[in-house]
């Protein structure tokens, strides 16, 4: 999805703007035979928290119905699914918080128990306050996500370092193991256990220090796969 929608927003033109272009990109997905659909939460521009908690919930709800109605309920279709991504905490912002994230979960799974799912980005998490950089703190942020959310809803891991230091709200994404989180955070999160089979996206610069190819090595080489194609 790109950014300019904002489920959350308490404006009605560019919430129902946000919803048209949410439908548009589920019926795209589907018609291409994309698995996921990775979604912003948006922010509810000082109408609160719960407020834009149910915003978005609505909106998720609204599209999915509506793409159900236009394509029926085949069963023939391939799997699809909505990833909801964790902002880096600024404010006003939806998602900043893994339980942002699963308060919508809840509401959503009353219609559709199926059909959203998560994308965790390294940089927002760090940025939102989640330490990445201690073993402590990793496992402390991989206990709150569970609590939070589930693990199994987990499907995406956006990976990349950052800029910003931890809780600063900065969204500022760095080669790996150049930013703050650093080589060994981030090497925790690709060897976890519960983590090593997700998909891992990286949203890197492409500089004069490094391009894709190059972050990828470096991934490969945190989690052991070295010199592999």
């Amino acid at each position: 999805m790109p950014y300019l929608p904002n489920p959350a927003s308490p404006k009605d033109e560019i919430y129902e703007k946000s919803c048209d272009v949410l439908l548009r990109e589920i019926m795209r997905c589907r018609r291409l035979g994309i698995a996921y659909l990775v979604t912003h939460l948006g922010s509810h521009g000082g109408s609160g928290r719960e407020f834009g908690i149910n915003r978005v919930a609505d909106a998720l709800t609204g599209a999915l119905t509506a793409a159900e109605e236009a394509t029926g309920s085949s069963s023939s279709k391939k799997p699809f699914m909505i990833l909801l991504e964790n902002t880096a905490g600024t404010k006003n912002s939806i998602g900043g918080q893994f339980a942002d994230i699963g308060d919508i979960l809840k509401i959503t799974d009353e219609t559709f128990p199926n059909a959203i799912g998560v994308c965790t980005d390294t940089c927002h998490a760090f940025a939102a306050g989640y330490d990445l950089t201690s073993a402590e703190g990793f496992e402390r942020t991989i206990a709150d996500f569970e609590d939070a959310v589930g693990l199994k809803r987990l499907k995406v891991i956006h990976l990349n370092d950052t800029k910003g230091d931890c809780a600063s709200h900065l969204d500022r994404h760095e080669h790996i193991g150049l930013g703050r989180i650093g080589t060994e955070g981030l090497k925790r999160v690709v060897t976890h256990p519960a983590l090593s089979k997700r998909i891992f996206i990286l949203e890197t610069p492409i500089d004069e220090t490094r391009g894709d190819k190059e972050n990828i090595a470096v991934v490969k080489e945190m989690a052991g796969y070295a010199g592999t194609e």
